[in-house]
């Protein structure tokens, strides 16, 4: 007989590799007193139920909802009505955006438009969002496993909003992890809040309490779980990371990157800059490119560097196909990254939290504020980017080179090259301001918040 029980769920490939592959769930696991029951996509995966699979653990399916184009529509005016309730200037730039990419969207948003700023068309919104999306299957799981907490990994992913509502309707206890730096200032309002949210530094708890109107004890700052792993021993040498990627050791390593297609589609160009650079030695010593596409970008775009002896291309992951953000992140995929961040000279990206990974190594970082071989207009640039509060709050500690065109990114590399300890002091500064503290312990903080929420 189990005396407590905890719902864990989770969709998304950075939450079970933070939670599940991290320390957070290990701690949990080992009190047989407990009962856990994880909710993913995942839950009839036998691969992924044999990794997790224990005496006290319980499978159940999270729902992906499936969205017919009414369903999509209602999703997107949800959307754009959540953006205008957050005032920052990621909201303003994403709603522009948002509303003039689609002649439909224009019309539907045009039409809502007057009353989309009251709370009575926002509460009517969620009170038919249940007609929509039927969240009876959660019911049934609350009957059946009368859980003690409910704790959510992605408080801003769509699905996972909707099972927190029904467990905030049917008052049971809730607690959720704000993934990532940018969720408070960039998703939107959150229509149904936990208990207690969890997150990584004072910033994040400063914008949950002034955006979203938590109370200041009910935001717990933890660190970022994906973090500890680097806090770790493991026994990748240089010399090893090196030969098992092909990258000749006689070389200085440039890591390139890249981000979604969403918010970048050009990364290839900026790679191409880079590529010229090395094959024409614009660079003083001789160097090796380390092409790393997001888990959500197109791989085959960049299939064409692949066999070009200058260029190695490491894929992150396996794509899923049912988890929301496409990675399934196993260890070994964690250990390549942890290569590629600590082993590389310089590592170029657009404005990706891999900044902030490189900074704990204290590798410097080049952030690409232009278009490539094209300048766009600011809404279809990646300068608005940089407007956004989290990555404006980065910029601050003056950490990064910010490069505007393809001479101040071969400069700003070669700077970095000739000097690496040049901005060391800033990253550092960067680091204990985003991260809280790198010691390998934010899981076990995380647990025991889950723990004790729990009670006796």
């Amino acid at each position: 007989m189990y005396k407590k029980t905890i719902f864990i769920s989770l969709c998304l490939g950075v939450a079970i590799r933070n939670i599940l592959r991290g320390g957070v769930f290990e701690k949990l696991k080992q009190n047989k007193d407990l009962r856990i029951v994880l909710l993913s996509p995942l839950a009839d995966d036998p691969e992924f139920v044999e990794e997790f699979k224990g005496d006290n653990v319980f499978f159940e399916k999270l729902i992906l909802y499936d969205k017919n184009k009414f369903k999509k529509a209602f999703v997107d005016v949800k959307k754009v009505l959540s953006l205008k309730r957050i005032n920052t200037a990621t909201t303003k730039i994403k709603h522009v955006d948002i509303t003039r990419r689609d002649d439909f969207k224009k019309k539907v948003f045009r039409f809502f438009s007057p009353a989309m700023e009251n709370d009575y068309f926002w509460n009517f919104l969620l009170k038919v969002e249940p007609s929509l999306f039927d969240l009876s299957h959660y019911d049934k799981l609350f009957e059946k496993y009368k859980p003690d907490l409910v704790f959510t990994t992605g408080l801003v992913a769509f699905d996972e909003r909707l099972f927190l509502r029904r467990a905030v309707e049917k008052d049971i206890p809730t607690a959720s992890m704000v993934m990532s730096w940018d969720n408070l200032t960039s998703k939107g309002c959150l229509d149904f809040k936990p208990d207690k949210a969890i997150v990584w530094n004072k910033i994040m708890k400063k914008e949950a309490v002034e955006l979203h109107g938590f109370r200041e004890e009910d935001v717990l700052i933890t660190g970022a779980p994906q973090f500890d792993i680097y806090a770790k021993e493991n026994d990748l040498t240089k010399e090893k990371f090196f030969e098992e990627n092909n990258i000749p050791q006689d070389k200085k390593l440039i890591t390139y990157a890249t981000v979604t297609p969403k918010i970048f589609s050009r990364d290839y160009e900026i790679i191409e800059m880079i590529l010229n650079a090395i094959k024409e030695d614009k660079f003083s010593v001789p160097c090796h490119l380390l092409i790393r596409p997001h888990q959500k970008d197109d791989f085959e775009l960049y299939y064409k560097f692949k066999d070009d002896p200058n260029v190695t291309l490491q894929i992150p992951v396996k794509k899923s196909k049912v988890l929301v953000d496409q990675g399934n992140f196993k260890k070994k995929d964690s250990i390549k990254l942890i290569g590629a961040l600590k082993y590389s000279d310089v590592l170029v990206n657009v404005n990706s939290t891999v900044t902030i990974d490189a900074a704990i190594f204290d590798t410097p970082v080049v952030n690409i504020v232009f278009d490539g071989y094209e300048k766009l207009p600011f809404m279809d640039s990646v300068r608005r980017y940089f407007e956004y509060p989290h990555f404006k709050e980065l910029m601050a500690f003056n950490a990064t080179a910010l490069v505007h065109d393809e001479k101040e990114l071969i400069d700003s590399i070669e700077n970095y090259l000739v000097n690496p300890v040049k901005d060391s002091t800033n990253r550092q500064i960067m680091v204990e301001n985003e991260c809280y503290i790198i010691d390998g312990k934010a899981s076990e903080r995380i647990a025991n918040i889950l723990i004790k929420e729990m009670g006796d």
